[in-house]
Parts: C-alpha cells; sequence; structure tokens
C-alpha cells in the first residue's frame, strides 16, 4: 500500500483555532469533483479529498507556508454569499461600522 502524504492542511475545529494536521492519503482515494485522480488534500470547508487540478479545487497560499485549498462546489456556494456593494451606499456603510463599534466598545466598558 502506497500513502501519499499532503502538505500541513490548518483544519478549523468547533472552537475556532486551527491545528495543523498531517493527512496521509491512500491510493484509493479518490478526487470528490472528477472522480479521476488521486486526492492530494483536503477542502478546507466541507473536508472533502480533492485532487489538485485547477477543475476540482481552488487554491492559494496561506499562513506558515501552508496551501489553503477549497473544493469547486464550495468555491460556488462561498462566491454566492458575496453582495456587490454600489458606491453611493459606502458612506451609509461607514457609519454602520461606526455604530458598531461604538456599541461593541459600550458592552465592554459594562463588562469591566
Amino acid at each position: 500500500m502506497q500513502f501519499t502524504v499532503s502538505n500541513n492542511s490548518h483544519i478549523p475545529f468547533s472552537g475556532g483555532e486551527e491545528q495543523s494536521v498531517i493527512i496521509m492519503f491512500t491510493e484509493w482515494d479518490r478526487c470528490i469533483q472528477c472522480d479521476d485522480k488521486q486526492a492530494k488534500d483536503v477542502c478546507q470547508n466541507c473536508g472533502d479529498v480533492i485532487c489538485l487540478s485547477s477543475k476540482c479545487a481552488l487554491t492559494f497560499p496561506h499562513k506558515n507556508n501552508s496551501q489553503f485549498s477549497v473544493c469547486k462546489r464550495c468555491e460556488k456556494k462561498i462566491s454566492n454569499k458575496f453582495k456587490m456593494v454600489e458606491i453611493e451606499l459606502y458612506p451609509e456603510l461607514r457609519l454602520l461600522k461606526k455604530k458598531i463599534k461604538r456599541r461593541i466598545e459600550k458592552r465592554i466598558e459594562e463588562n469591566v
């Protein structure tokens, strides 16, 4: 049996912190997207195994010289959540950010 070891993947856990995990793939692990190529990494969003081809995954540099990989299915879900912001609304957003910041500061002062 042959094993392939991925780069140190940073997998988020329930507490919000990330832990470095070394993942070993066997020759039977296949990419969930194309089902043709051997799995090389894990999607950081859903946890499915993926190959690193551009058809199946989006990868980009991450902290500590690691690679952040997301499968195409999750990439579509994430990109659908983005909303375009019109430039005319920018001053309103700035005001909203100030209000939120003041509210947070007020809560911190009350708790201290």
